[in-house]
């Protein structure tokens, strides 16, 4: 698959992730269903995880609407990403 190199300001959007590879298909979506104040260390180790797997961004998303927003925007300003993994405890 072609690789191509993304903006100098990329990602556009702010939130609570790791910046991994720019060239990974693959962004970590961390769906969560406690406070921020409380994320359990095992789902932080998972964001952790996916960064040091590869992907290109890895992270966690609590609001349905503003950060799924946040999520599509980043995704849409890299060319290379193909697909999101979703996980979390739900």
């Amino acid at each position: 698959m072609l690789k191509v190199d993304v903006h100098p300001d990329y990602p556009p959007e702010e939130g609570r992730y790791l910046r991994g590879t720019d060239s990974s298909p693959v962004v970590v979506v961390v769906v969560l269903n406690c406070a921020e104040d409380k994320i359990p260390a095992e789902l932080e180790e998972l964001v952790r995880v996916g960064v040091e797997a590869g992907a290109a961004l890895s992270g966690t998303v609590q609001t349905e609407n503003i950060g799924f927003e946040k999520i599509i925007c980043n995704i849409i300003a890299n060319p290379n990403i193909r697909y999101a993994i979703l996980t979390g405890p739900e």
